[in-house]
């Protein structure tokens, strides 16, 4: 097949490292891969794609939003502005490539090129969960209109897609999958009890209740240090630094920012936190970390319960509570035992269900579906 993926990139998130990994998979399998990539971005996601040799366009092409807050105001007047141009630049790739299958990433994109888009299959991958309102009811009752298949990444979205009108038969459901890695080597003993959170440093993310957490933790006495991977807004970055420092542990924590190596990244952690007090569509986190043989504590929200089975392969705790996260950290830090019980069996799941080769075997079906 002939394939399009029309992509955010803005940065690069999990949604980039996924969409990434497909497209390099299904090019090795012998398909016709290109893609179109948001203009507004900082290079990285662009040059992943050149590392890969996906060819790819460049295209303006931006945010919508009926918010009359004032950076989404500027959002959506600066992505109508360049909309005509990214029309006529997305128009030239659709007639240079003929894609037998278009995949689009973001809701933004395909209302802007929806009319153009329409004399192709068009597979709408969902990454995140529209929020149940009137609002994303009308918007999803559009596109839906327009796409052959819409695809979530967890059993969660597929629901919440269901949920806002989409029919079932119009949805499949296909789990992330992330290349293998080796076990990291044993960390040497005598260590402090290591904690790690990775990701995007942001309000629902649940940071202020790790830190939460972490203070409970020590009043326990147990021997610890955090290590934040990521970056956010400075502003919030300080508040957090501010409400470690009120809590009394700020010298336990490591701000560490991004880190591309999640080999090394992962190598100096006893378990990965994900406190996250938002619907996760699945949690790349979680998985990442379960495949180096790290037990992973998780909120009980949106498609996390997929990834992290309680008792089994680490711990799931309501959102928002940092005396449920202290309880299972605590007893993480003291029965290493149970750590590489539970590290092991994440690593078990995570290679029999969340395998790159087998989110690419998938993916292709639905695209093959699609096109046919």
């Amino acid at each position: 097949m002939r394939i399009l993926f029309i992509c955010g990139g803005s940065y690069v998130s999990g949604m980039e490292i996924v969409e990434l990994s497909i497209m390099q998979g299904l090019a090795a399998r012998g398909h016709e891969v290109h893609c179109v990539v948001s203009g507004w971005n900082d290079g990285d996601f662009i040059a992943r794609l050149d590392a890969a040799g996906i060819p790819h366009a460049t295209v303006f092409l931006g945010k919508l939003s009926l918010s009359l807050r004032p950076p989404y105001v500027w959002w959506t007047l600066d992505a109508l502005r360049h909309a005509p141009g990214a029309r006529r630049t997305v128009a030239r790739v659709l007639e240079a490539v003929g894609p037998d299958v278009v995949v689009v990433c973001h809701r933004e994109p395909f209302l802007l090129l929806r009319r153009m888009l329409r004399r192709h299959p068009v597979v709408l991958h969902v990454h995140e969960a529209a929020p149940l309102t009137s609002r994303s009811r009308r918007l999803m009752a559009l596109i839906a209109a327009r796409v052959r298949l819409m695809v979530g990444v967890s059993h969660f979205l597929k629901q919440r897609l269901e949920a806002l009108a989409i029919p079932s038969e119009r949805i499949r459901v296909v789990h992330n999958g992330i290349r293998p890695a080796a076990m990291p080597l044993p960390r040497p003993p005598g260590g402090p009890f290591t904690i790690g959170i990775c990701g995007r440093i942001g309000r629902s993310k649940g940071h202020g209740t790790l830190i939460e957490a972490l203070a409970l933790l020590a009043r326990q006495e147990v021997r610890f240090r955090c290590l934040v991977f990521g970056t956010g807004e400075s502003a919030f970055v300080t508040r957090l630094k501010e409400q470690a420092a009120a809590r009394g542990v700020a010298d336990r924590l490591e701000w560490r920012g991004f880190v591309r190596d999640q080999d090394a990244l992962y190598a100096e952690l006893d378990v990965v936190a994900m406190p996250s007090e938002q619907d996760e569509a699945l949690g790349l986190a979680a998985m990442e970390g379960g495949l180096r043989g790290l037990p992973v504590i998780a909120s009980r929200r949106g498609g996390l319960p997929e990834v992290v089975l309680d008792g089994a392969t680490g711990f799931l705790v309501p959102a928002g509570d940092p005396a449920a996260l202290a309880e299972r950290l605590a007893a993480l830090a003291r029965d290493p035992d149970l750590r590489h019980r539970l590290g092991q069996a994440a690593r078990r799941r995570v290679l029999e269900h969340f395998s790159l080769e087998r989110m690419v075997r998938e993916h292709e079906a639905v695209l093959e579906e699609a096109a046919s």
